[in-house]
């Protein structure tokens, strides 16, 4: 070591200590050893410290970013539908909607968990004023003004708005809450003005799907030790999926959405949905819930089994099939809860998956040999497309306002089921039975009698704006004086083909 006292670069470069000689000479301990030239390293320049900002940079730069996030959260409310601004925002008016007096909110939330959840129980609020909705759950509440809001221009401008709500939660700001996904799956079931647009129900459901896997509501909380651990070792905050507790409305989240979704986008049915629905089972409030649910895992079934049947040379196994999905259709029906027996959303969607069940009479994979049990198939099928026309026909038309639209959906299963009956030409059956069990003319007749009572039974502000259901009584009572004039006479239900019917109802 030299007497600039700095490592030479022999040492330096072999990453050794440099020790000065005990002898006094120019070269360290290891040139002198090695016989090499001890030549000091270069001299390092320290660097300076770095000169601080001037505090009136500082103030300057903290004044900027206050200004940019006021003109954020100014764009922001100003892009914000009014069912979104909290209370917070809108305190000359800390209940329901700015513009929307607190008696008129209160009114919404009513009829929603009256007309609504009737059929279908996805949320349970009973406790819950409208007040306390929109502060703690923003997005739920904006999704039931958006439907149940009983002026239909402002329902209409809701929905709309609801859209962009969604889209921007989604997609700008990424939000994944249990908030966010009942929004998403009200807005999904009632709706009522997206002109029938399927791509916009497929996109929110398989939104609702997504959320259901983010937060991690699909499994039970991971217990791996070692999992939890990589998170706090990392100083990761741990995801919400992991540190969630499994309350009763998550589970009730869970299986809302698997009831939902359509089978293209439904969820898997594991252990842990079993899991779940007999917890929910345990809860009364929840028993109309997991019978829906459990009517459609019977539908799956079925339609499972049905999609692999399309030749003659699988009626063996389609007929073993049939036996046991008629088999636990009869066991559902003697453990359904006694308070549930005459329920009429239950009822219905009893009668729906009877009908998809022996659909399978529809097929042409019946050889003339087979003629008996085919006529009995198609019986039962009759029979249960009358049964769920009987309980349609008693729903009142204050409970229509609250009818998901796969309560259409229904309607237009039993309507394909009976035009296909009447047109079925096999040996041992009669064409002219389904006409005869059930009056279809007159039962339209009363449905749209009762579509356009809704309004005042509700009761509807229709004064900008004509319900929906209002809407459909009037396109059919308006074409009965074209199809008189055209052919002369009053046509019966049976004179118009199904595409022609459905396009002026739906």
């Amino acid at each position: 070591m030299s007497k600039t006292n700095r490592a030479c670069t022999n040492c330096v470069r072999a990453k050794a200590k440099c020790s000065p000689n005990v002898n006094g000479t120019e070269k360290c301990e290891r040139c002198l050893r090695l016989n090499k030239e001890c030549i000091p390293s270069a001299p390092m320049r320290k660097r300076r410290p770095g000169s601080s900002v001037a505090a009136g940079k500082v103030q300057a730069l903290e004044a900027k970013l206050d200004s940019l996030a006021s003109l954020l959260q100014t764009q922001t409310l100003h892009t914000l539908p009014q069912a979104l601004q909290t209370p917070a925002s809108t305190s000359s008016q800390p209940t329901g909607q700015p513009g929307q007096p607190a008696e008129s909110a209160d009114q919404t939330l009513a009829l929603f968990n009256r007309l609504f959840l009737f059929f279908f129980p996805l949320v349970r609020l009973e406790n819950t004023t409208a007040a306390q909705l929109q502060q703690e759950r923003p997005l739920l509440w904006a999704a039931i003004s958006a439907v149940a809001t009983p002026c239909v221009a402002r329902q209409r401008s809701l929905s709309l708005q609801m859209r962009e709500v969604i889209a921007r939660e989604a997609y700008v700001k990424g939000t994944c809450s249990l908030d966010f996904f009942n929004a998403v799956t009200v807005f999904a079931v009632w709706d009522r003005h997206r002109n029938h647009n399927d791509a916009l129900l497929t996109n929110l459901m398989q939104q609702a799907v997504a959320s259901i896997y983010e937060l991690g509501l699909h499994e039970p909380p991971p217990s791996d030790p070692g999992l939890i651990l990589s998170y706090d070792i990392k100083g990761i905050p741990r995801p919400s999926r992991m540190t969630r507790a499994e309350t009763v409305e998550e589970r009730r989240a869970l299986l809302s959405c698997y009831l939902l979704s359509g089978r293209n986008q439904s969820l898997r049915w594991t252990a842990y949905f079993d899991e779940c629905l007999a917890v929910l089972e345990g809860n009364e409030d929840d028993l109309l819930l997991c019978q829906l649910v459990r009517l459609r895992l019977l539908a799956e079934t079925a339609h499972t089994a049905w999609s692999g049947v399309k030749h003659t040379s699988d009626l063996s196994s389609a007929m073993l099939h049939l036996r046991s999905l008629k088999h636990q259709l009869q066991v559902f029906r003697d453990n359904i809860p006694p308070q549930l027996l005459q329920n009429k959303p239950l009822l219905l969607q009893l009668h729906d998956t009877e009908v998809t069940v022996h659909e399978i009479g529809l097929r042409e994979i019946f050889s003339p040999g087979t003629t008996g049990p085919r006529v009995a198939i198609l019986l039962e099928l009759m029979q249960a497309a009358h049964r769920w026309a009987d309980v349609f026909l008693t729903l009142q038309p204050a409970e229509l306002y609250g009818m998901p639209f796969s309560a259409l959906g229904q309607m237009n299963r039993c309507l394909v089921v009976g035009f296909r009956l009447n047109a079925i030409d096999w040996p041992g059956w009669d064409r002219n039975l389904f006409r005869e069990q059930l009056d279809v003319p007159r039962a339209f007749d009363h449905i749209m009698t009762a579509f356009g009572r809704v309004k005042d039974e509700v009761p509807l502000d229709t004064q900008l704006e004509m319900d929906v259901f209002s809407v459909l009584a009037a396109k059919m009572t308006a074409k009965q004086p074209n199809w008189e004039a055209e052919l002369g006479y009053l046509p019966s239900f049976w004179d118009f083909s199904f595409d022609e019917l459905t396009m002026e109802m739906f």
